[in-house]
């Protein structure tokens, strides 16, 4: 499995700093947070298969976490959660779980993606979070984990590249994901302190522009050229 570099770091211990990111904790979805020494964090108990939206469909998932309490794992996590999905339009989808309170703990996820949408990919986008998705300026406390660089193999994966725009969301680009054909992506993800609900792994493939709207584009742009003359 290929893994990959990017130049954008994260801070060592991938916690949120931000005041706004403070703000969208108290406000995000299905989040509960409880008072006390003894209060506990995130372990997932479930996962859901069917039908995600935006097209993706998710065959089959499974989730395995014979180690509680492991946050900060260098490298793979013991814990595991992974899908089996299909993707039949370009669109976002959402590939669900359910949390339950338990010790702070890190999981490594995998994710097979068969592309059936009848187009190329050059890119693929995950968002970790609730509802529907969002700006990537969205931000909450279910994270990656950089300190394990995510990995995609695959027919058209041979070039990519990744890059986080935060803590709850990457991007693989330089894809040639032909139609037909699987990737597999591997990435770190935690769970934080105090939750409980029903979350996501939520993604989008980015296609290849059909030749019409790419010639749509430059007629535009030849259009506003002449307006301007």
């Amino acid at each position: 499995m290929k893994t990959l570099t990017t130049s954008t770091m994260t801070n060592a211990n991938h916690a949120p700093t931000s005041i706004g990111r403070q703000a969208c904790r108290l406000g995000a979805v299905l989040i509960a947070a409880f008072s006390g020494a003894a209060a506990n964090a995130s372990v997932i108990t479930g996962t859901n298969n069917g039908g995600g939206g935006g097209g993706l469909f998710v065959n089959s998932s499974s989730v395995a976490t014979p180690n509680p309490g492991n946050n900060n794992v260098l490298g793979l996590s013991t814990n595991t959660l992974s899908y089996n999905e299909t993707f039949n339009n370009v669109n976002y989808g959402s590939a669900t779980y359910a949390n339950a309170q338990g010790p702070p703990t890190e999981y490594t996820v995998s994710v097979a993606v068969l592309n059936n949408t009848g187009v190329n990919w050059i890119g693929f986008e995950c968002y970790t979070g609730s509802g529907t998705i969002i700006a990537p300026s969205y931000l909450n406390w279910f994270v990656f984990d950089f300190d394990l660089a995510p990995t995609i193999s695959g027919p058209g994966t041979g070039s990519a590249t990744w890059s986080p725009l935060n803590d709850n969301w990457i991007t693989f680009s330089n894809l040639n994901v032909p139609a037909g054909a699987t990737i597999f992506m591997t990435f770190n993800l935690d769970l934080p302190v105090n939750t409980f609900g029903s979350w996501a792994i939520q993604q989008r493939p980015i296609a290849i522009p059909a030749p019409g709207s790419l010639a749509l584009l430059g007629l535009g742009g030849l259009v506003a050229t002449r307006r301007r003359r």
